[in-house]
């Protein structure tokens, strides 16, 4: 696994900097709020928001106040910068937060991770009020051309519809979004995938 703490000075200029960070917080907020670009606004929580370069590029476009989480000292210094007094340290799966507090929750680069994300999800429901929104990236390894295992991926979208459906949390659309500064395998830049699951 990457070592965060000593990725975080260069992280962002390797995976493509503003430019993904920027596709990726408009995929964001076409999911959100779609078609009504003042209804973005709001409490967003970015877990494991690494430097805080596409929170940061939520919170621009939204107006929305972001906190961004993440365990790397490093990339926490990072996102500070971006984000100051908004910065935090916490595990995904318990996170400072008070219950249905969180109009939208992202997380962009984060299951595909973890051996499963059924921990995230619910702490993720916890955090949701009423009708909040978990925005995610699904299926990063199909975006890069790589197959997943037989018994499918942890951000798999089939498994992450299954698991929102356990806290009343629906499915409402997906979007893509250019993976700028990196390949595939093939020459091909990525296009990934972002998902939306509101809570009822």
């Amino acid at each position: 696994m990457l070592e965060y703490d000593a990725e975080a000075a260069h992280y962002d200029e390797t995976r493509g900097g503003l430019p993904r960070a920027t596709e990726a917080a408009e995929a964001v907020l076409r999911l959100v709020s779609p078609g009504r670009a003042a209804d973005t606004a709001g409490r967003y929580l970015d877990i494991a928001g690494g430097t805080g370069i596409v929170s940061a590029a939520v919170a621009a476009a939204s107006g929305g106040s972001m906190i961004v989480a993440d365990l790397s000292h490093g990339m926490l210094r990072k996102a500070a910068e971006r984000l100051p007094g908004r910065a935090i340290q916490a595990r995904a799966e318990a996170l400072p937060i008070a219950s249905a507090s969180i109009d939208v929750v992202t997380a962009i680069w984060l299951l595909h991770l973890l051996p499963d994300a059924a921990p995230i999800v619910d702490e993720v429901a916890r955090v949701l009020r009423p009708g909040g929104r978990l925005v995610t990236t699904v299926d990063k390894n199909a975006a890069h051309g790589h197959r997943d295992p037989d018994a499918g991926p942890p951000d798999g979208l089939a498994r992450l519809t299954a698991l929102a459906a356990a806290h009343g949390m629906a499915l409402t659309g997906t979007t893509t979004f250019a993976g700028v500064g990196q390949l595939r395998p093939d020459g091909a830049v990525p296009t990934f995938t972002v998902a939306s699951f509101a809570k009822a």
